[in-house]
């Protein structure tokens, strides 16, 4: 049987047995639901179920680049968005560390060191094995009051002032989600921009609070994601790129999983995650570029994402 804990914030864990089926979201009327990256593949978790026994848990080893490699993608990713137009466009990597310990233990000391944080872990024979600590809400409902978040810019703990480039990258975000908003013809509350930390870095984020129907719900889910914050502007263009240049399959990373209901919905981006094949842990970590956007920056900032995982790890 597969198996699922998670831990929304302020809530206590969560903890079964089941298996993970594929659906279409629109059949979907509650449940823990998984999206890829793409949102092209959506599962939601039968409880006390079993896997088919036709599903085979063989899972493909990610490629992993150093930061040589990474810096001649980089610098080529750099001068496509320059040539293309394009406004925004991230850029992911892997990387690979040994996990030193049971996923049980991970999983709790990620819930103690991200309280603000949703927190999950995955066994399962279609999906593989996962585990993350997401800070960025994808769409929270409570009945047709609902909540969404602009969440993009990264700089260390200890750096400096925000730059012209992160302020850009986050207000695009921000922008692509007010101009959502109105073509669905829902009235919105939109806050100013804050400073918000999660592991060891901070972001800026923009909280946007509206009414939404439950008949509106899924046609808005699947509009929104992926998100600008994980693909970049224009979505399509972005997108291309990405493919062309990444030599990995994002799968479940930059994707969506939560809880689905009537009455309550709660779906987080699925970002600092990792794959778990044998013994090493694969974390996935990517970095907006824009044209003020430096590659040695950049793999700076993957590296302190990685450190959401790899600090934990190291009990640090």
């Amino acid at each position: 049987m597969d198996r699922l804990r998670y831990r929304f914030p302020k809530e206590n864990p969560v903890s079964t047995q089941g298996c993970f089926k594929r659906v279409e979201l629109k059949d979907v009327e509650t449940g823990f639901v998984v999206a890829n990256a793409l949102g092209d593949e959506v599962y939601v978790f039968h409880p006390n179920e079993r896997t088919p026994v036709d599903v085979h848990d063989d899972k493909p080893v990610p490629v992993c680049v150093d930061r040589d490699t990474y810096m001649l993608q980089g610098k080529e990713f750099l001068e496509s968005i320059k040539n293309e137009g394009i406004s925004k466009a991230v850029f992911s990597r892997v990387k690979a560390v040994e996990l030193a310990m049971q996923l049980d233990e991970l999983f709790e000391r990620l819930e103690r060191k991200f309280p603000a944080a949703f927190v999950y872990l995955i066994e399962s024979q279609t999906l593989g094995v996962w585990i993350g600590a997401s800070p960025e809400k994808l769409l929270h409902c409570q009945g047709d009051l609902c909540s969404t978040v602009s969440l993009a810019g990264t700089l260390p703990l200890d750096s400096g002032d925000w730059t012209a480039k992160e302020i850009k990258e986050q207000a695009d975000v921000t922008n692509y989600i007010e101009v959502l908003l109105k073509e669905f013809g829902v009235a919105y509350d939109v806050s100013s921009s804050k400073e918000v930390v999660a592991g060891p870095v901070r972001h800026l984020m923009t909280d946007f609070n509206f009414r939404l129907s439950v008949d509106q719900r899924t046609k808005f889910i699947q509009t929104l994601h992926p998100t600008p914050a994980v693909v970049g502007l224009p979505k399509s263009t972005a997108q291309k790129l990405i493919q062309c240049t990444e030599r990995h399959d994002r799968l479940l990373y930059s994707g969506y999983l939560g809880l689905i209901s009537s009455s309550k919905t709660a779906l987080y981006v699925n970002l600092r995650c990792a794959q778990l094949i044998d013994s090493t842990l694969y974390c996935y970590v990517g970095g907006g570029y824009n044209a003020q956007s430096v590659p040695e920056m950049e793999w700076e900032e993957t590296e302190n994402k990685a450190d959401t995982l790899i600090k934990t790890l190291q009990n640090k």
